[in-house]
């Protein structure tokens, strides 16, 4: 059960579902989502696919509709392919399906694989309402009724903890890394201009404005250095009116929507600099794609970036100045960062051991299978 989404998430749950299915022919898997897009979600891996509709109303009490009809839709879901289909357990990542699985009162044990929050409130911000408590309540509900809790770095469990306040202290979740798309696994590095490399959501929250900002500036003192933003999925249509106002048509800076994975990969491959300017992630897939091309990438200090980069590729934070100024002492000191890259590439490639994450999925399904 999972959203099929603009992200990391949804990339790595579909990586993971490949390969299991590639390791073991026997897995069948079954997908409940309430999102159709034709862009990233590969239905021939599903034996089949159920979608469910959500309805969006305006106020009053539009949040609170939109959960009361997702609860209610999905459960009608659930209880739909129950009658059709055999499972032996169910992997969720959405806490919205899991809690209709939950009210559908059906005994199966599932298993809940963490990826994120949906809400990294602030009690103070003024986006601050009340729908935001009550969601974060049934979002603790969905990870502490799990039989199993799957998390993809040992940092998660510090996010855990702090936002289901102490609940999972005691509680002890299986860290299993997520699994890297095989295209992400080759160096070509034939790159004869200088691209810095974006990739992920077009959100508020990525930090991709202060990023644009910086290089607005960067391009005056480095005009044949280019900025590539590749997103996924469709971004908020105020935020990229936003964007499009602040760069004014510059050639330098080029947006690329839903491309291949292969082509992404390739891009990946061939750009000089990666750069993750979110305030807040929690185990990035982007900055372990561009580990496994041997790209180096800076990024702030969020997730578990500081455990795995060394500090020469950390930024102090990520206001516009900041990035400027961490971009323009790469492109001055290139040889000293790339040979740094290596070093912090191989490490984390020898540590990442894919065939050992698979066995343990497969271990940990065999545990349920009837």
């Amino acid at each position: 059960m999972s959203d099929v989404e603009a992200g990391g998430e949804w990339i790595a749950t579909q990586t993971l579902i490949e390969k299991l299915k590639k390791k073991d022919e026997r897995l069948k898997f079954y997908l409940i989502t309430p999102s159709k897009n034709k862009y990233l979600l590969k239905e021939s891996l599903f034996k089949k696919t159920i979608y469910i509709r959500h309805k969006y109303y305006k106020k009053p009490f539009k949040y609170y509709r939109e959960l009361f009809y997702q609860l209610s839709s999905g459960k009608k879901a659930i209880s739909h392919i129950y009658k059709q289909y055999k499972f032996d357990c169910i992997i969720s990542t959405d806490y919205i399906l899991t809690i209709s699985y939950l009210i559908s009162q059906k005994k199966l044990n599932y298993i809940y694989y963490f990826h994120g929050i949906r809400n990294n409130y602030k009690i103070f911000s003024d986006t601050f309402n009340h729908f935001m408590i009550f969601q974060k309540l049934l979002e603790i509900l969905a990870w502490t009724m799990s039989k199993k809790l799957i998390i993809p770095s040992i940092n998660a469990r510090n996010v855990l903890i702090e936002h289901s306040f102490s609940l999972f202290k005691k509680k002890a979740p299986i860290v299993l890394p997520n699994l890297i798309r095989d295209e992400f696994k080759k160096n070509l590095k034939t790159h004869d201009k200088q691209i810095v490399l974006y990739s992920g959501r077009l959100a508020p929250n990525k930090g991709v404005e202060n990023l644009i900002n910086a290089f607005l500036l960067i391009i005056k003192k480095y005009p044949k250095v280019v900025l590539v933003i590749v997103y996924p999925g469709k971004p908020e249509i105020e935020f990229l009116k936003k964007i499009k106002k602040i760069i004014e048509k510059k050639p330098k800076i080029i947006f690329i929507n839903n491309p291949p994975v292969k082509e992404l990969s390739i891009l990946y491959q061939t750009s000089t600099l990666a750069i993750l300017p979110s305030p807040f992630e929690i185990s990035s897939l982007f900055l372990r794609e561009a580990l496994m091309c041997g790209l180096p990438i800076i990024t702030t200090n969020t997730g578990d970036s500081s455990q795995i980069l060394s500090d020469v590729f950390i930024l102090k934070n990520g206001d516009t100045d900041t990035i400027y100024a961490k971009i323009v002492d790469y492109l001055e000191n290139k040889n000293k960062y790339e040979q740094s890259a290596k070093i912090v590439s191989g490490n984390w490639k020898k540590q990442y051991n894919e065939e050992k994450i698979i066995n343990s999925w497969i271990s940990i399904l065999k545990a349920y299978e009837t």
